[in-house]
């Protein structure tokens, strides 16, 4: 190892006057800091916050699927009545009284569905978009890593580390 090197280690500048000799990044006096460090944790925190929105929002999207399933299934269960060969006039008010509720029924099913298909869309595409940004933040985020990992490769050379 250099003398310039070991000097630096030991708290001697270059020009042998003492300084203050490079910390473990998490330990020690605050200006010694690994700002490396703390900038690639708060980036990966970024990402992590924007993960687990994608998946809680998976959540929601599978929760939406079991509910349109539901209603589906109740949708399918609405069987009309069906009018006897001689069936008599107070028979045949009350049979159109139970199928016009049980169309009633059946149009708030359907309309419940509506709504649910439609926020299921907007669920996916609210994923699909933060499924995306996190691609971008990843890259972008590489770069950023990249290029300080170069500033700081450059300043340790320039240190003679």
């Amino acid at each position: 190892m250099s003398t310039q090197v070991e000097n630096y280690q030991n708290g001697v500048s270059l020009d042998g006057a003492e300084s203050a000799s490079p910390a473990d990044p998490f330990s020690g006096d605050p200006k010694d800091f690994n700002y490396f460090a703390v900038l690639f944790y708060l980036l990966l925190s970024s990402m992590t916050i924007r993960e687990g929105t994608v998946v809680t929002q998976a959540k929601q999207i599978s929760e939406n699927a079991a509910l349109q399933e539901y209603l589906n299934k109740k949708n399918g269960d609405i069987n009309f009545s069906i009018l006897p060969p001689d069936a008599k006039t107070v028979t045949i008010d009350r049979i159109q009284q139970i199928n016009q509720q049980k169309a009633a029924m059946r149009q708030v099913l359907q309309n419940a569905l509506i709504i649910q298909r439609q926020n299921g869309q907007v669920m996916m595409t609210q994923a699909s978009t933060n499924v995306n940004i996190m691609q971008q933040d990843a890259s972008e985020n590489s770069g950023w890593l990249q290029t300080l990992n170069t500033i700081f490769q450059v300043i340790d050379q320039m240190n003679g580390r």
